[in-house]
């Protein structure tokens, strides 16, 4: 994702760029643009349209943020939500005097929050998947418990991103063989949803103005009951993409501060088909951006920057699929496409 974007901002005639590199990745692979190494790090961000030529030299990532930031135009942060990490980053720039082209600190800590998030999803009657806090108090004798909890459910951490450590948990006996793996971290449960999982990215702008929404994308998920990402196709088959694209853009309005890019996860039953269920809002870049900057005409990181989000998006005919390191297969055409 840094790389891909940095090279779509770097492209743009009036920007200019400076990122940080995590040296343990090697050689940075831009020569034109100014890159910073870091080291043993999670994170990474990047500042266009710097005021001064050199960056401070600052020992610590965090300053980096804050010091870079202060200087440069607009600050586009790429960064995990748990742990808060994201979260810290955007205060760190918000406190610096910093502009930042993506959403706020405070709609992070919203969307990174599982349960928050769904919580003010139900308020504003968007549909979306209930979630409760798990409490290992239910892990009484199993012939006076087993009837607490409906199976099938999912299992996630209440702040994960990436389907880290979800867990499909058929019966009693998985439930009660799971506590014993999931340590302290603080988990939520939901009733699992069959059903096609989509995502739609969307360009907010600054204004809150209308949301432009990309084309629906095809998730590929593990099928051994962990829901590990394996990339997507982009668009996908077979599903009612203005239904899904409404569902995305309602379930965005909850949330004020969103803004710039952000990815959307959504269940499509097959049962009710034109009422997709919104699963997470991702105030940040995903992994689908490799794959629409594959299928766009234009440059979407531009669209990124303020004041450059006029005119519609120009799409390529045919799909695109990709796989979670972001590379990339354009499939041949299919018989009676463009």
């Amino acid at each position: 994702m840094l790389t891909a974007v940095v090279e779509d901002l770097s492209q743009i005639p009036d920007v200019k760029v400076v990122t940080t590199w995590d040296s343990r990745l090697g050689a940075y692979p831009f020569r034109d643009v100014r890159a910073i190494p870091i080291s043993g790090h999670v994170t990474s961000f990047f500042s266009v349209l710097p005021r001064r030529r050199q960056p401070p030299r600052v020992l610590d990532y965090r300053h980096y943020v804050e010091n870079l930031s202060r200087r440069c135009a607009a600050t586009l942060l790429i960064a995990p939500e748990p742990d808060d990490i994201l979260f810290e980053l955007c205060r760190r720039v918000e406190t610096s005097g910093g502009t930042l082209l993506s959403s706020d600190s405070s709609s992070v800590q919203i969307c990174a929050d599982k349960l928050k998030v769904t919580a003010v999803l139900e308020d504003a009657g968007v549909r979306t998947v209930p979630a409760r806090q798990l409490s290992w108090d239910y892990a009484s004798p199993l012939e006076t418990s087993g009837h607490c909890l409906q199976f099938p459910l999912v299992i996630k951490p209440r702040d994960g991103a990436g389907s880290q450590d979800n867990h499909l948990v058929r019966d009693w006996r998985e439930f009660e063989r799971l506590r014993f793996f999931l340590g302290s971290r603080t988990f939520i449960m939901q009733p699992y949803v069959t059903g096609r999982p989509v995502s739609v990215a969307l360009l907010i702008p600054e204004s809150g103005g209308q949301p432009t929404a990309f084309p629906v994308a095809e998730q590929l998920l593990s099928d051994d009951g962990r829901f590990f990402y394996r990339g997507g196709t982009i668009p996908a088959r077979g599903v009612d993409h203005p239904a899904i694209q409404a569902a995305a853009v309602a379930a965005c309005r909850c949330v004020p501060g969103l803004r710039g890019y952000v990815g959307v996860d959504l269940i499509v039953p097959g049962d009710e088909p034109a009422r997709p269920v919104v699963v997470e809002i991702n105030p940040r870049l995903t992994t689908s951006y490799l794959g629409y900057r594959a299928l766009s005409l234009d440059n979407l990181a531009e669209r990124m920057l303020p004041g450059r989000m006029h005119n519609p998006i120009e799409w390529r005919t045919g799909e695109v699929q990709f796989d979670p390191a972001g590379n990339i297969e354009v499939p041949p055409a299919r018989p009676g496409s463009n």
